[in-house]
């Protein structure tokens, strides 16, 4: 867990940066909500109470293979930072739509769904990003500036870290499936 403070306080600028792109997902999510607010009240006051939580996991390993591959060519950082927002901006969405529909436990519940199926992901998915950020900034000093091998391990680490985070994000993903409804259910009398 130091080691992990350590690694964190070490890159506090591309923290900030992750930060404020959710931030600014999350309110997209809710400015959003509000725009379209009229045409899906309806619709979701039926579904409120048949809230279920649907696998991520092929969803999950697309995209995480997918910035983790695109990282080797500078790309993988720009499609993590859209993942990361549009996370963030369903997390918004999905926080206003309960609020709008069932108030303060609505939002409650809102916060406990959110907690239980996206709160580690989007931690997990915030390391995976520092380590792209580090991979690319390893690749582009080996390749384009030509520096020194030493690079070559910092690759190396860079790549085992993030495949360390998308196995751990999996598993996660797993665990869900067998008992993510079934810790949900125990909230429902919120809505």
């Amino acid at each position: 867990m130091k080691m992990l403070w350590t690694s964190l306080k070490k890159h506090k600028k591309s923290m900030l940066f992750i930060n404020i792109i959710f931030l600014l997902g999350l309110i997209s999510g809710i400015i959003y909500f509000y725009m379209v607010k009229d045409s899906i009240v309806l619709n979701l006051q039926e579904e409120l109470l048949n809230v279920q939580f649907s696998s991520n996991i092929l969803y999950h390993i697309i995209f995480l293979a997918v910035i983790f591959l695109f990282s080797y060519l500078g790309l993988g950082v720009f499609i993590g930072l859209f993942l990361y927002f549009y996370e963030a901006l369903s997390i918004g969405f999905v926080l206003a739509t309960y609020f709008s529909l069932a108030g303060l436990s609505g939002v409650l519940y809102a916060i406990i769904y959110v907690t239980l199926f996206k709160a580690f992901y989007i931690f997990l998915m915030s390391l995976v990003l520092i380590k792209t950020f580090k991979l690319v900034k390893s690749i582009i000093g080996y390749f384009v500036l030509h520096k020194d091998s030493d690079m070559k391990d910092s690759i190396l680490i860079s790549s085992v870290n993030i495949a360390k985070y998308i196995i751990i994000i999996l598993v996660y993903d797993i665990f869900l499936i067998f008992l993510g409804n079934q810790i949900l259910s125990i909230f429902n009398f919120l809505i």
